[in-house]
């Protein structure tokens, strides 16, 4: 009876010896698998307004909009001076019109000058309105802000090809007058008052308002 009790303990003793080995091989399998390991890196997520744009071609039009000036938008009336030449030039000077760098030759057909003798324009300064009768060539004094007028020619039927303007005949088709503001005697403002089409006037003066009224003979 003796012996089996001692064959029993002497077999629970070796029993928890195996245990713990086989403990301490786990224990150190476990470590040495773990220092193998690289640590996780990071992944970077792109910012989803960091918009990347393919390369152009090198013969790629540029990709800026050009805007046009909105006053090429509206529809001139046939024989209007051309607005070429208005662009891509310094701002004017308060109160002035901006005027094109060549403006046409003006051609007076001998059959008009011989015929139209003057001209009624209609002029609003300092909130006064009034009418005066000039003739082409002369200079009328306008009685305040030392201003004065400088009458030009007197196209009846103006027509231009961009390179000069003159009259296509001598009656009354689309008369346009050319005109100069004069401030001290130095021009401030140059161009044309048509009578029909007063909108389409290239004078224009943040002091004097024109108009042509009316071309007698």
């Amino acid at each position: 009876m003796l012996l089996f009790l001692s064959l029993i303990v002497d077999w629970s003793v070796m029993m928890k010896r195996v245990f713990s080995m086989v403990a301490g091989v786990m224990v150190t399998a476990l470590l040495m698998s773990g220092c193998g390991k690289e640590p996780a890196q990071e992944t970077t997520v792109p910012k989803p307004n960091a918009a990347v744009q393919p390369a152009m071609p090198a013969d790629h039009p540029p990709t800026e909009v050009q805007v046009e000036p909105a006053e090429v938008l509206a529809q001139l009336p046939a024989g209007h001076p051309t607005l070429e030449g208005l662009t891509d030039q310094p701002a004017a000077p308060a109160g002035h019109t901006m005027r094109p760098r060549n403006e046409p030759a003006v051609v007076v057909p001998d059959s008009v000058r011989a015929r139209w003798k003057s001209v009624t324009l209609e002029v609003t300064l300092g909130g006064t309105k009034r009418e005066l009768r000039v003739a082409p060539g002369e200079q009328v004094a306008l009685g305040q802000d030392d201003l004065s007028l400088l009458i030009g020619a007197f196209l009846p039927a103006y027509m231009s090809d961009f390179s000069q303007a003159t009259s296509d005949g001598d009656e009354l088709s689309n008369p346009a007058l050319q005109v100069s503001v004069l401030h001290n005697n130095a021009v401030v403002d140059k161009g044309w008052l048509f009578r029909d089409y007063p909108d389409f006037n290239t004078v224009s003066n943040a002091r004097v308002a024109l108009r042509l009224l009316a071309a007698h003979d």
